[in-house]
């Protein structure tokens, strides 16, 4: 028989499967950035890791991931990630950039900042660790100020 223990569960918020965020129901949700981190891809590539909290609604407090990859210097890497970083910048209302701007930099001004997203479901391949599962991705950002989150978020619209 195994032996009994005490379990601490400080640190350890439920999660709803077999992903570590929560799953909501695909549409239009205010959210704030809860957590931004720069970190690297398992192929070695910059990327920037963001939490999304859900900000209100009935889904209000869960939380939702979207990743970023950025190009490196000198490679032929895409830069669809650097431009989908970009517009989640301008919604939440940081100008548009021009120029160099360090990742550290962008990811402390990001934490709190908060818009418009829309959620669709994406399935995640199964792996040897893990069977398939489906998670909630964010696949558009916009200024809580700008007529598309307006008519998103008045129409409830289900992508």
């Amino acid at each position: 028989m195994a032996k009994d223990m005490v379990i601490d569960f400080s640190g350890a918020d439920p999660v709803q499967s077999t992903s570590m965020y929560d799953r909501i129901p695909e549409g239009a949700y205010a959210f704030k950035v809860a957590k931004a981190a720069v970190m690297q891809t398992k192929t070695d590539k910059p990327m920037v890791d963001v939490q999304i909290e859900i900000a209100q609604g009935d889904q209000k407090g869960k939380k939702i991931r979207d990743m970023f990859v950025v190009p490196r210097k000198g490679k032929d890497d895409a830069v669809f990630g650097l431009q989908r970083l970009h517009g989640l910048m301008v919604a939440c209302g940081i100008k548009k950039q021009k120029g160099r701007v360090k990742l550290s930099a962008i990811v402390k001004v990001l934490k709190g900042k908060g818009g418009v997203c829309e959620v669709q479901d994406n399935e995640i391949p199964a792996t040897d660790d893990r069977p398939a599962t489906k998670v909630s991705r964010p696949v558009s950002y916009y200024s809580v100020k700008s007529e598309e989150a307006r008519a998103l978020v008045k129409s409830k619209k289900k992508p």
